[in-house]
C-alpha cells in the first residue's frame, strides 16, 4: 500500500530544523508562522497601505521546492495590482535576498484567493520572509501572533512584533532587502497572511 507523500519533522533542537512536528504533504499550502512559536490562534482582516511593502517571517520546516505564492483578498482596493515575494534571511537576522524564482506580479486582483506560479530550487529549512506589496489598499486575510516573533524590543509580552514594513513606490520587487530601511511594526499583533505551496 502506498504511503502518503509527506515528511514528519522533528521538534526544534540545537541541531535540528525549525518545525513543530506537523507533516508537510506535497501539494499542500503552508501559512506563515504555522510551524513556529508565533502560530496564530485567530484570524482577521487587515488593509494594506498603498506603496508600502509588508514583510512577515515565514518558517519552512523541511527542505522543499515551492510552486505557488498566494494571499486571500477580502476586498479589492482602487487598483488591481499586487506583488508577492519570498526572501531569505540575511546575516543580521532580517530579510535578505529574494529567493530565486519566488516572485509574483498580477494586475488582475479580485476578491478571493490570489496566487501565482513560481519555480524555485530546493529551499533549506529555516526562516524566510513573505512580502506583499501593492499601490492600493486591498483588505487581506491576517492572523494574530501569539508571541513577538521578531524578538521583543523590551521585556514586555504585549509587544508582539510580527512584521516589517518598507515604504517604496510600487514596482518590481527588490532583489534584496539587505540595508533597506525597514520599520518594525509594534502597534499591532496582527500580520498579513501569505501562503506557499509545497511542490516537492
Amino acid at each position: 500500500m502506498p504511503i502518503i507523500d509527506a515528511v514528519e519533522i522533528a521538534l526544534p533542537g540545537p541541531a535540528g530544523p525549525p518545525g513543530s512536528g506537523f507533516p508537510v504533504p506535497v501539494g499542500r499550502y503552508l501559512g506563515p508562522l504555522t510551524h513556529g512559536p508565533g502560530a496564530s490562534a485567530t484570524s482577521a482582516t487587515r488593509t494594506l497601505t498603498a506603496n508600502v511593502a509588508f514583510i512577515t517571517p515565514f518558517v519552512i520546516p523541511v527542505p522543499m521546492t515551492i510552486d505557488r505564492l498566494a494571499v486571500n483578498v477580502n476586498t479589492v482596493g482602487a487598483t488591481t495590482n499586487l506583488r508577492l515575494g519570498l526572501y531569505a534571511t540575511g546575516a543580521d537576522g532580517k530579510p535578505g535576498a529574494q529567493v530565486s524564482g519566488a516572485g509574483v506580479a498580477t494586475t488582475a486582483v479580485a476578491a478571493g484567493i490570489v496566487q501565482g506560479t513560481v519555480t524555485t530550487g530546493q529551499l533549506p529549512a529555516g526562516v524566510y520572509w513573505f512580502l506583499i506589496h501593492s499601490d492600493a489598499a486591498h483588505a487581506i486575510s491576517s492572523g494574530t501572533a501569539v508571541l513577538g516573533v521578531l524578538g521583543q524590543s523590551a521585556p514586555n509580552l504585549m509587544i508582539r512584533s510580527a512584521e516589517y514594513q518598507l515604504a517604496r513606490a510600487y514596482g518590481s520587487l527588490p532583489a534584496t532587502l539587505t540595508g533597506a530601511t525597514l520599520t518594525e511594526d509594534t502597534s499591532t499583533s496582527a500580520y498579513f497572511l501569505g501562503w506557499i505551496r509545497r511542490a516537492s
